[in-house]
């Protein structure tokens, strides 16, 4: 109900001026109640607080939810709203992002009975939540802790009851079966869900909430065909130790790479993952010894006993002040002290806790938190910064007065204290829980809710937010002051709700190394375990890495036999070097103790040998890659920049990508395997290149290569100006560089000039050049005047696995008609007017063709125009734009892949076509001829007559069964591995020589003297 409009006149009131209208005040309640009684249910709000969760709906949606409350069994935040119209409404915002969570709408109560349409599914009388529990019962064996839902669909019982009735009750089975299984509380170790026709693993996704701690799991006989299908339990079955995966496509595959990335994808998916198929991937012991701490977790921590002294006593007396005495808290802070209070109401809790409230209110402190996750102006983040004891105390009194336990109840607080050098002072961090006592004394909203007058604010304007327990995190730096007192430089307050569980009372005693025998197969009864492609290959052993160490932790036996100095740069070797302690100290040993001389070996030599005891050890390389394309926009570079860093990072090398910001994406991203991507804020000219400046981006550039320590810097794309420009600056700082060349470029448009004299002057320093084929290389030696043997050829690849052919659609598919299919970027140099041209003609010629076109571009509505004018509707079919994991998908529906591109240096996306089984016909230009066998591909000049002509054919040759595709994807998963690129890649990197390439000054100032007029004369 809304009362906007009612104010200065705007709306007459009968009953308020009718007081003796009694009679119709109750009914007006009961309208009002029941206006607002349509139940609804809300999922995924326990990043904030529930009444944070509401007004949220209410500010995005525009809908009031009222009578809200959490169910305290199953955490789901229920409530009401006036009709079912606004329910519908609130289904339409189901994935909207609240706190970092996606919330999940849902109509009425979510019984079991009502998941299932009821309390009988088929009406038979028999009651769904019982049918459930006698069917967990039947199946669960408590001697071996195993749930058996193996050919679940294939049950007598279930079927009787009309479970598998249709789509829309038996997607909501599992779930509905997961909250029963929750509520009996089986003890579950090992789940079958063997043979139930699981094409990905959506409908089983709640599995994880009801069993987080399942250790073995048979998938046999299901058609799972892709490892991505378990990035939906990525980091939710980190116990899992057994996966079978017999009988699925996804282990059908011979090809040794394809097996041993589907272990390394697995084993990322599950941390704990130790058999898979019956076949030892790693070693258990050290895989448990690395996952486990040494040492038990402790309240307290102090670098020292003086630290431990001076410490305690300050945070027991600041705390009592804190509570009983704000303003005696000023002495200890000075004009240059800063204070700041951050909000984290995404910090995991417990819901369902006793001692805590359903509904934590956080109205005190959201004014004033400095969250910088949700707080993205620079000018607001520096606002919410306290500085001086005037600004510091006004701070203090905004927020609520509190008790700390500390003296009655001291185990529920941790603290921690080690020195900070560079200030003479220590750092204090305390963790622990407060009771609010009191209202702020100064409350920012007091004001602007006073000027809120009239009848119907006049209660919001007297409504506190409430009190409660909340838990907190403290950090000072605190300093030495005059005559012993103390300095507090810096407060930093953080407030979290309130959690009973106190992780750091947990003691355990250190784990020793067991003389276990080694891991074995669990086998679960009423299996079998045929052999697959994934049995014959040799099981890793992982040895868990060692992390590096303090002065405090270096072992006696070598504190003994080494001085202070020594210790400090040992230390400081292992965090430079990322070696463990026994590598680093023969490095340092090698090196006589000299942290120069150590580290000009890693900058300068890929490969060192240490010598004691023959050990050969090679580090790895800190690498930026440096482009203008890349993630978010899909593309060639795009992929080859994204795998190539995964498999570059897989082989022990740290990997960074380094591009301009896209629309909204700034600053620090983390991608798959921890893969770090700097989106700076750049100029975009033209289709995602940047703006050439040649010195704007240096700052920012050498910031980041002297944080990230980088070794090599590698530039991708000839007309990606941010790559070129890094190059350049790189090489002014004495780093290591490598360019890959995607692209063929011309040597007579105006842009191409430009282009290939840009690349000229970027490039004419570069330690190395990679071109994706040999046409390619020819090309980019020509633009840019370099010297052919400094120019290799190294080709793109494709996941072969995520381009399989689908084996079951021949079925579907009639042999009478033929689909081309054609995924490309609707420009004029990707061939779109060539193919606007040669569908009308093809389709004429051929009554039993149809064509799919996928992809986006300024010629889009050219062909719109070419299907209106020939009356193609039915038979060409426009998809528009598709994500790249889309792709394989479109693939499949054809036979024939159409490639019309008047220009490409290497084609991946022929090389997926392959792979999914499609005959490939191309134009012969570029470096095109070199990816593919003749017998996968046709290949026509770019023109009109020519690719008819070729087109024709190919479709002649697959009608006749001339053309067996059967064994492409086969083929092409030989051909073609991201390990290998990776691979011939580090051996580029292991060609540069820093002696080599840091040539006198003179000889590169004439180099860039000869590049122009300008330029050359700048440079």
């Amino acid at each position: 109900m809304s009362y906007r409009g009612r104010g200065r006149g705007g709306g007459y009131n009968n009953n308020y001026q009718n007081r003796n209208n009694f009679g119709n005040q109750q009914q007006n309640v009961d309208a009002f109640v029941a206006a607002n009684a349509y139940p609804i249910e809300i999922m995924g709000w326990n990043g904030a607080s529930s009444s944070e969760c509401i007004n949220f709906i209410s500010r995005k949606c525009r809908i009031v939810v009222s009578n809200y409350s959490v169910d305290q069994n199953t955490g789901v935040l229920k409530g009401y709203v006036r009709n079912e119209s606004q329910a519908n409404e609130l289904l339409n915002w189901s994935g909207v992002k609240f706190a970092g969570q996606s919330l999940r709408f849902s109509k009425g109560p979510s019984t079991i009975s009502n998941q299932m349409g009821g309390g009988s599914v088929s009406g038979s009388g028999g009651s769904t939540i019982e049918t459930i529990t006698n069917f967990l019962k039947t199946r669960y064996q408590p001697d071996i802790k195993m749930l058996n839902l193996s050919g679940v669909k294939q049950d007598a019982n279930l079927n009787a009851q009309g479970f598998f009735a249709s789509v829309s009750v038996s997607s909501k089975f599992f779930p509905a079966l997961m909250k029963v299984a929750s509520d009996l509380k089986l003890d579950v170790e090992s789940v079958d869900l063997s043979s139930n026709e699981l094409n990905d693993l959506q409908a089983i996704s709640s599995m994880t909430q009801t069993f987080p701690k399942l250790k073995n799991l048979s998938l046999q006989n299901n058609n799972l065909s892709r490892t991505k299908v378990f990035e939906i339990w990525k980091n939710k079955l980190n116990f899992l130790r057994e996966l079978i995966l017999f009988n699925n496509p996804i282990v059908q595959t011979t090809n040794p790479a394809e097996i041993q990335d589907i272990k390394l994808e697995l084993m990322r998916w599950f941390p704990r993952l130790v058999v898979l198929n019956g076949e030892i991937l790693r070693n258990e012991q050290a895989l448990e010894a690395n996952n486990t701490s040494p040492f038990g977790s402790q309240a307290m921590f102090f670098q020292d006993d003086d630290t431990k002294n001076l410490a305690t006593n300050f945070v027991a007396n600041y705390l009592n002040l804190w509570d009983t005495n704000r303003a005696g808290l000023m002495v200890l802070y000075q004009n240059e002290s800063q204070f700041s209070m951050q909000l984290d109401t995404s910090h995991p809790h417990l819901i369902g806790d006793s001692n805590s409230t359903t509904s934590i209110d956080f109205g005190n402190y959201m004014p004033h938190s400095r969250n910088l996750t949700r707080i993205s102006s620079g000018k607001a983040r520096m606002s919410k910064v306290a500085v001086g004891t005037e600004q510091i105390y006004k701070s203090f009194q905004q927020l609520p007065k509190t008790k700390h336990s500390l003296v009655e109840n001291p185990t529920s607080f941790s603290m921690e204290c080690y020195k900070y050098a560079p200030l003479n002072g220590i750092v204090i961090t305390i963790h622990g829980s407060f009771e609010e006592t009191a209202q702020p004394e100064i409350s920012d909203s007091s004001s602007s809710q006073s000027s809120r007058g009239g009848r119907f604010h006049s209660q919001s304007r007297n409504k506190k937010p409430s009190l409660s327990k909340k838990s907190f995190d403290r950090t000072f730096i605190v300093l030495p002051g005059p005559n012993g007192s103390m300095i507090v430089a810096s407060d930093l307050l953080l407030i979290r709700p309130f959690n009973i569980d106190i992780p750091w009372t947990n003691s355990y005693p250190p784990t020793q190394p067991s003389s276990q025998p080694p891991p074995t197969a669990t086998t679960i009864p009423g299996q079998q375990q045929p052999p697959n492609g994934l049995q014959g290959a040799t099981p890793m052993a992982a040895a868990p890495p060692a992390s590096a160490p303090s002065m405090v932790d270096l072992p006696p036996e070598i504190k003994s036999n080494l001085q202070v100095p020594q210790q400090e740069l040992l230390v400081k070797i292992v965090m430079e070097t990322k070696l463990n302690l026994q590598y680093a100290l023969m490095l340092c040993e090698q090196s006589q103790w000299d942290f120069n001389q150590t580290m000009q070996v890693k900058r300068s030599v890929p490969s060192f040998h240490l010598v004691k005891h023959g050990i050969d050890f090679k580090m790895g390389y800190n690498i930026a890659m440096v482009t203008d394309f890349f993630y978010p926009q899909p593309g060639g570079v795009e992929f080859h920049v994204y795998h190539l860093a995964q498999k570059l990072i897989d082989l022990g090398h740290s990997v960074i990508v380094i591009t301009h910001n896209y629309n909204e994406r700034n600053g620090i991203r983390y991608l798959t395997n921890g893969l770090k991507v700097y989106y700076v804020p750049y100029w975009v000219l033209y289709r995602s290149s940047s703006l050439p400046t040649v010195y704007s981006a240096f700052p920012i550039l050498r910031n980041i290569f002297i944080r990230e320590a980088i070794d090599i810097v590698h530039g991708h794309g000839s007309l990606s100006t941010f790559g070129l420009e890094a190059i350049f600056h790189a090489r002014t700082m004495g780093l290591k560089t490598v360019f890959t060349d995607h692209s063929l470029l011309g040597f007579a448009d105006m842009g191409f000039i430009w282009g290939n004299k840009a690349l000229k002057f970027a490039i004419g320093d570069v330690g190395h050049v990679i071109c994706v084929s040999h046409t390619c290389k020819e090309n980019t030696a020509l633009r840019a005047s370099i010297e052919p043997w400094k120019v290799s050829v190294i080709p793109n690849a494709v996941i072969s696995k995520d381009f399989q052919p689908d084996l079951h659609s021949g079925n579907n598919k009639s042999n009478d008609v033929i689909t081309i299919v054609v995924i490309t970027r609707l420009f004029p140099n990707k061939g779109a007017d060539l193919l606007t041209a040669i569908i009308p003609r093809i389709c004429l010629s051929n009554p039993k063709v149809n064509f799919i076109i996928a992809g986006d571009g300024p010629k889009f509505l050219d062909m719109e125009q070419m299907r209106e004018k020939f009356f193609l509707q039915e038979r060409v079919k426009l998809i528009g734009a598709v994500k790249h994991e889309e792709v394989r998908n479109v693939m499949t529906q054809g036979e024939i892949y159409l490639h019309p591109s008047l220009t490409e240096a290497f084609g991946t996306v022929i090389v997926e076509a392959a792979s999914c089984g499609l005959y490939v016909v191309t134009t012969k230009v570029g470096g095109i001829p070199e990816v593919l066998p003749s017998n996968m591909t046709s290949f026509a000049e770019p023109e009109e007559d020519s690719l008819v002509e070729t087109t024709l054919d190919a479709i002649n040759k697959i009608q006749s069964g001339e053309v067996d595709t059967s064994n492409f994807h086969d083929s092409v998963s030989k051909m073609y591995s991201w390990s290998d690129i990776a691979k011939r890649t580090e051996a580029v990197y292991d060609s540069l020589d820093l002696n080599e390439l840091n040539a006198p000054l003179i000889e590169k100032l004439s180099k860039f003297y000869s590049y122009g007029l300008i330029a050359g004369k700048l440079f």
